[in-house]
């Protein structure tokens, strides 16, 4: 057993100490030390406490008395991580702490309720998820995802609408965490302030302010780096924290029924060096070895929510979970990190969710993730996969299933169908039917059904801030391809309201986007774009 108590790392206050003021006796105190100590040690001493079931029993009832009576945010953290270590233990372990739990006499706190006010309490403080509430959520995590207490409280029991209600504020915490982490790193929070304060203090102003210090600049620097560090740590938590949740089969709908979606896990699933981008690292003074374990917890980010997607991915023949799946956009996104990815065991476990959804999302829901893959030029990156030699039997099963499945969806298609999959999904590449002029000529029109859904779907991206470059400038592109077939595509152009943006785009930073931006802006200014080919020609 590895040791995941922060005590475990060097000298802290013993229990006897730090318990007093608190519920907790001193004979409870003086055991929680004896099991940290032993925790250190990882001898023999660890092996006999906690395969004794009176032991765990005791540490267990004296861990909730802790988390019910103290509120140090140290003493919480310590005591979570004490839980977490006993019920990963072993399944006995595991049965004992959940059946302790479950007949605990503490008062107005029956089952979670200890580690669920910590969680709602410590996470409320700050804009980004406290480190603290996402330990107690790791424990929480790992004692509701123990086939233990399955046993323990069925549906019969009368703790079973208690137990539920708990399950679904924790479902919610873990959402909001996610949420509050991917905002951070999209340029909000404490870490923005940072640098704006940073910014603005590197000289004196125009209102006289007398500039930072190096030693202040320094300082901020750290806290900047040290506050980073913070909210890895709470994700890295969180996140494991819901894929320990999720062994349980009946959870994986349960948590999409309470939550509505899968957004908040699917945008953590991208290239590692956006995370590390939007806030990983610190200003000019973060040191080299700084930057390398920021990409390194980044890249683990980018795991550990790919692992909870893929566990959500076996209840895909569930409507509400698939749905949940293609509204965030999961297979376009999963094509996109395929796409870049080198680590093997990224590779695996993205093929995995994808294979997943291909063969549990059923009727038309099914159709249309097979379509989205597709779309989203899945069919040629599984072509460049399969050109690797991989070790894994099972990495590559999926991979050749995954083929085989796709190219079949694809022999159905139309170029129509292909090019609609492609602007839904948002993966807009240099495909050749964008630059074919006969498909224009034949499928402008067809773009105008389902009240111009692909056209709007196109002008949302050219609005997109988070698009890409080259996805930008395929959709300026289009859109000029369009104007130009179709009779009447500068009228609808227009009422698409696409000219300000257009305009915006020709001051882009890429030197594609503005080359296509100013051609669709020429070719939406040209009244009668087909009299002048006619006379041109």
């Amino acid at each position: 057993m590895v040791a995941t108590s922060p005590a475990a790392g060097g000298a802290v206050a013993p229990w006897t100490v730090i318990s007093q003021g608190s519920s907790l006796t001193y004979e409870q105190a003086t055991g929680l030390d004896k099991l940290e100590f032993a925790q250190r040690s990882q001898g023999p001493a660890l092996s006999r406490l906690l395969d004794d079931e009176g032991h765990v029993k005791r540490a267990t009832t004296a861990l909730l008395v802790a988390l019910n009576s103290m509120s140090s945010p140290k003493a919480v953290s310590r005591s979570a991580f004490l839980l977490l270590d006993v019920v990963s233990w072993s399944s006995d372990a595991a049965t004992t702490a959940v059946n302790t739990i479950v007949t605990s006499q503490l008062d107005d706190a029956p089952l979670f309720a200890p580690l669920l006010r910590h969680m709602d309490a410590s996470s409320s403080q700050d804009d980004a998820p406290s480190v603290t509430a996402a330990a107690c959520a790791l424990a929480t995590g790992a004692l509701m995802g123990t086939r233990a207490l399955v046993k323990a409280i069925p549906k019969s029991s009368d703790l079973a609408p208690v137990l539920a209600t708990q399950e679904a504020a924790y479902c919610r915490y873990i959402a909001t965490s996610l949420a509050t982490h991917t905002a951070v790193h999209a340029g909000q929070g404490a870490g923005g302030e940072v640098e704006d304060g940073k910014a603005g203090g590197s000289g004196a102003d125009d209102d006289g302010e007398e500039q930072l210090t190096p030693e202040q600049e320094h300082a901020a620097d750290a806290a900047h780096d040290a506050a980073a560090r913070a909210r890895e740590e709470a994700i890295h938590r969180t996140l494991r924290s819901l894929a320990a949740y999720m062994k349980i089969d009946e959870h994986r709908t349960a948590y999409i029924q309470t939550i509505g979606d899968v957004e908040p896990i699917a945008r953590l699933v991208r290239p590692a060096d956006a995370l590390v981008g939007g806030g990983g690292g610190g200003g000019a003074g973060s040191s080299a070895g700084s930057a390398g374990s920021a990409d390194r917890s980044s890249v683990q980010i980018v795991y550990e929510a790919l692992l909870c997607l893929w566990l959500i991915s076996f209840a895909a023949a569930n409507d509400e979970v698939s749905g949940a799946m293609d509204a965030a956009a999961v297979p376009r996104r999963l094509a996109a990190l395929l796409r870049d990815a080198a680590a093997e065991k990224t590779v695996r476990v993205a093929l995995a969710t994808l294979r997943n959804l291909v063969s549990r999302a059923g009727g038309g829901r099914g159709e249309q993730l097979r379509r989205e893959m597709v779309g989203a030029g899945l069919v040629a990156i599984l072509g460049r996969l399969s050109a690797r030699g991989w070790a894994d039997e099972e990495l590559r099963g999926d991979l050749s299933s995954l083929s085989d499945a796709l190219a079949d969806e694809l022999a159905s298609m139309s170029t129509l169908d292909v090019y609609r999959s492609e602007v839904l999904s948002g993966a807009l590449g240099w495909t050749p039917v964008h630059t074919d002029v006969a498909f224009w000529r034949t499928n402008a029109e067809a773009l105008e059904r389902d009240n111009r859904h692909v056209l709007r779907a196109l002008v949302r991206l050219l609005y997109d801030e988070a698009s890409e470059p080259v996805v930008q400038a395929v959709a300026c592109h289009d859109l000029a391809m369009f104007i130009k077939a179709h009779p009447r595509g500068r009228a609808i152009a227009n009422s698409l309201d696409v000219k300000g943006r257009l305009m915006q785009l020709m001051e882009s930073p890429d030197a594609a986007v503005r080359r296509h931006a100013l051609n669709a802006v020429q070719v939406l200014m040209i009244m009668h774009y087909d009299l002048l080919q006619r006379a041109s020609s």
